[in-house]
């Protein structure tokens, strides 16, 4: 497959993230104590909203190497899974210092 046939593939599956999550944000920001539910009481309401508005992230993430994976991309998709604890972790680090 050439490089760059994925792409159109991965923006609508993108977009379709994106607008699911779109009503979800609107709660959340327009209503925050509706997710106490789900977060409980002791994170604070920007907290909530930035989870909620951050989840199109991995998801995106979680979809792009399912499609490297589907094209038989399995060496980018192998580095891919490998680096995100790197990459989590250098963050979490980076964040504390």
């Amino acid at each position: 497959m050439p490089i760059g046939a994925a792409d159109p593939f991965l923006f609508s599956y993108f977009l379709i993230i994106c607008l699911a999550l779109t009503p979800w944000i609107a709660i959340a920001s327009l209503c925050p104590q509706a997710t106490r539910f789900i977060f409980g009481g002791k994170a604070s309401d920007g907290f909530r909203l930035a989870v909620v508005a951050l989840a199109p992230i991995p998801i995106a993430s979680a979809v792009v190497l399912a499609a490297l994976k589907g094209m038989l991309e399995i060496r980018w998709s192998q580095v891919l899974t490998k680096s995100l604890p790197i990459l989590t972790a250098s963050y979490t680090v980076a964040c504390l210092l």
